[in-house]
């Protein structure tokens, strides 16, 4: 019986991963961050344009959009301003922005920003890829 039991245990090894990492690995965090002004035309239309073409796609329903409203001459707001989930990432994105202006984008992995950018000069398809890279292991 022992025998049988001593089988089993190390068949149930056999198939165990080799690399305790792999048991670890947490799925990456993707932030993408919109600052945008309601009274701003450029941020009305990529709201009714561009940013309905990246909410139809996969990979974007895969991270975590947040838009944060912000005056349309003004800096990245404080952190008061944005939802409580991502505050803390309000001193990196503030640090990767020089200046003001609207709209303002923030793309992050892991709390990390990757880039940040003003005005709408990325179109959806190179923030799609930029996801995309960014899943990768």
């Amino acid at each position: 019986m022992r025998y049988v039991v001593g089988l089993v245990f190390a068949a149930t090894l056999a198939f165990l991963p080799f690399d305790a990492a792999a048991q670890t690995k947490k799925k990456k965090q993707i932030d993408f961050v919109y600052f945008g002004a309601s009274d701003c035309p450029v941020c009305r239309a990529w709201e009714a344009t561009e940013l309905v073409e990246l909410k139809a796609s996969p990979a974007f329903q895969r991270i975590r959009y947040t838009k944060v409203t912000k005056l349309i001459a003004s800096p990245v707001p404080s952190a008061f301003w944005f939802p409580r989930e991502i505050e803390h990432l309000q001193e990196p994105i503030a640090a990767s922005v020089k200046g003001s202006g609207s709209p303002i984008f923030s793309f992050l992995v892991d709390g990390k920003v990757v880039s940040s950018w003003k005005g709408t000069g990325r179109k959806p398809q190179a923030i799609i890829a930029m996801i995309e890279k960014a899943e990768k292991p």
